[in-house]
C-alpha cells in the first residue's frame, strides 16, 4: 500500500506542471537540510556530503565522503539520482534506501519535495 501512496506521489510530481520550478520555495524547504547538506559555491563535504550536481549522479560515488555501505552498495547497482529517485527518497529515506546511515526528516508535500529537486538542480558539480 505504501508503494502505491509512493507511486502516485512520484506520478503527481513529474507530471504536474502546477507542481513545476517553484525554486524560491525548494530554497526554504531546503533549510531543513542544511544542518548536515551544503549546496553551492564553495560547498564542503561535512557531516554528510554536498549536493552540488546531486541531480543525475550516481549514488555513493561523489569523491571525498565516506557514504555507508547501503549507498555504495545502490549505487553499484546503478541507482541514479534522478527526479523520480529523489522524490522518493526525500519522501521516505528509510525505506528507499534502507540501512541509510543519517537522519533525514521525510517530507510529506509532494509540492516541497519537487520545489527542492528544482533548487538543487541550479547548482552544478563543482
Amino acid at each position: 500500500m505504501s508503494r502505491l501512496i509512493t507511486a502516485a506521489i512520484v506520478a503527481m510530481l513529474t507530471a504536474s506542471p502546477a507542481l513545476a520550478n517553484d525554486t524560491p520555495r525548494g530554497e526554504t524547504v531546503y533549510k531543513k537540510c542544511v544542518a548536515c547538506h551544503a549546496v553551492g559555491k564553495g560547498a564542503k563535504n561535512t557531516i554528510a556530503p554536498t549536493l552540488n550536481g546531486i541531480v543525475g549522479a550516481t549514488a555513493g560515488t561523489r569523491p571525498g565522503f565516506r557514504y555507508s555501505k547501503a549507498v555504495t552498495r545502490a549505487g553499484a547497482n546503478g541507482l541514479v539520482w534522478n527526479d523520480r529517485n529523489l522524490a522518493e527518497f526525500m519522501a521516505s529515506p528509510m525505506k528507499f534506501l534502507p540501512g541509510l546511515r543519517m537522519f533525514h526528516v521525510a517530507l510529506k508535500d509532494e509540492s516541497d519535495i519537487r520545489s527542492v529537486i528544482d533548487y538543487l538542480k541550479q547548482f552544478p558539480d563543482q
